[in-house]
């Protein structure tokens, strides 16, 4: 009888779907958390909450400073986040 290998996955296949996000994301400044929601099917809501500082508060104030619709497909992320150009009003 012959014994099958077992398959193993390679380092870029073993990463999380956030660890992949976070890597597309890269470094942000002041950084509090990153925030996932997978809306459906590996597509997820990615808001980045940053810290920031009001003159004359005690403490740091956090605002999600990004947000991202975005796909993992095979290991790489597709942004899907859609924008609206304002309309002129005359």
């Amino acid at each position: 009888m012959v014994k099958e290998k077992p398959v193993t996955k390679s380092k870029k296949d073993a990463r999380t779907n956030e660890q992949v996000i976070e890597d597309w994301i890269g470094h942000v400044k002041n950084l509090h958390l990153i925030r996932y929601t997978n809306v459906y099917d590996n597509r997820y809501r990615t808001d980045v909450f940053t810290h920031y500082k009001v003159e004359g508060d005690l403490y740091d104030r956090l605002a999600i400073s990004q947000s991202y619709f975005v796909a993992v497909v095979d290991g790489e992320v597709v942004n899907l986040t859609q924008t609206v150009e304002p309309e002129d009003k005359k």
